[in-house]
């Protein structure tokens, strides 16, 4: 299984904003919108290895799995409906995590809180940044989890929350969070060809 978990610092907490201005009065969220197709779509079809999760302002926690998700299409609008159904479905905190739509699941989460999670079901986090180590002399792991920011830099509870795992660079050029998960998947399917012969 491979993760892509991207921290949005801006994004709202509520389902409520308009699909009309997704870079203005949404929060960037059109920016959410292409790293989730950027991971999950293919052409004519959805990655169904891979798990997409969106942590907003280090509260809420929307999952995203791609062997179950549906009515997910390559426009931002309608990805930012089904956001903004799963923000509408958010449970309280301390309760379980709720289903808002196929596929697509909703939880009360910090940053801390998502990664240990995750690592308690095998995944391997990794850091992307530009000041990390080059890609081309790191060997994935299985199970990935890929720790990507929005159009902001991490913050220092960011940093703090993930400061013992690898951080790799795509490249001293910062990169759109969407084009960085396209990079990653050349890689990551380039290394699964070869695995294979």
């Amino acid at each position: 299984m491979k993760r892509f978990l991207v921290l949005a610092h801006t994004a709202p907490l509520s389902g409520g904003f308009t699909l009309n201005d997704l870079p203005g009065a949404a929060g960037r969220i059109d920016v959410l919108c292409r790293a989730i197709g950027a991971s999950l779509l293919v052409s004519h079809g959805i990655r169904r290895d891979v798990e997409t999760l969106i942590l907003i302002r280090d509260e809420i926690l929307v999952r995203i799995e791609g062997e179950r998700v549906k009515y997910l299409n390559p426009d931002e609008r309608s990805t930012a409906a089904l956001l903004g159904k799963a923000l509408d479905a958010a449970p309280v905190r301390g309760a379980p995590e709720a289903r808002s739509t196929p596929g697509i699941t909703v939880a009360r989460a910090s940053l801390s809180e998502a990664i240990q999670h995750l690592s308690g079901l095998g995944a391997r986090p990794i850091v992307l940044h530009e000041a990390g180590g080059p890609v081309e002399s790191f060997e994935f792991p299985e199970n990935p989890l890929f720790i990507l920011s929005d159009h902001h830099e991490f913050s220092d509870a960011d940093t703090a929350a993930f400061q013992q795992f690898p951080t790799v660079s795509l490249g001293k050029m910062a990169l759109h969070t969407s084009q960085c998960i396209t990079l990653l998947h050349y890689f990551l399917d380039r290394q699964e060809a070869n695995d294979v012969r």
